[in-house]
């Protein structure tokens, strides 16, 4: 369908007035480029994942997963010495043996391989990095 107009040259106040294309066709827009539509799909995606994540983690009032992550909890755990009767554990520098509370960490359970440690009423296990 093709619209035509019938307008004068000029307005009420005498300006000029900007008539549309005779065929009602617009111009056309050059395409983006490759790399642009690439980045655009790509920061889209990365800020959607940022969002669900931090949405994920903090969804839970009183539950601060996202700053246990952030403090890179590696290192934490950087041995154990495992015996049976008294099993120990090096966290945060210092040997800890079950019951023991090292930066606010109560330690609960100390196995061959990890150990498990709680922070206001949340358990974390973590394995010997």
């Amino acid at each position: 369908m093709v619209l035509r107009y019938t307008m004068l040259d000029t307005d009420w106040e005498g300006q000029k007035i900007v008539r549309p294309k005779v065929d009602g066709m617009q111009p056309k827009r050059k395409p983006l480029p490759l790399k642009k539509k690439i980045k655009f799909w790509l920061l889209l995606v990365a800020n959607l994942i940022i969002y669900s994540l931090v949405l994920a983690f903090w969804i839970d009032e009183g539950k601060n997963h996202i700053l246990e992550l952030l403090t890179a909890n590696r290192g934490m755990v950087s041995g154990i010495i495992y015996n049976a009767d008294e099993p120990c554990a090096i966290v945060y520098g210092e040997v800890a043996h079950e019951g023991d509370m090292i930066n606010g960490y109560k330690v609960v359970k100390i196995y061959k391989d990890k150990v498990e440690l709680e922070k206001d009423g949340k358990s974390l296990v973590k394995a010997v990095h």
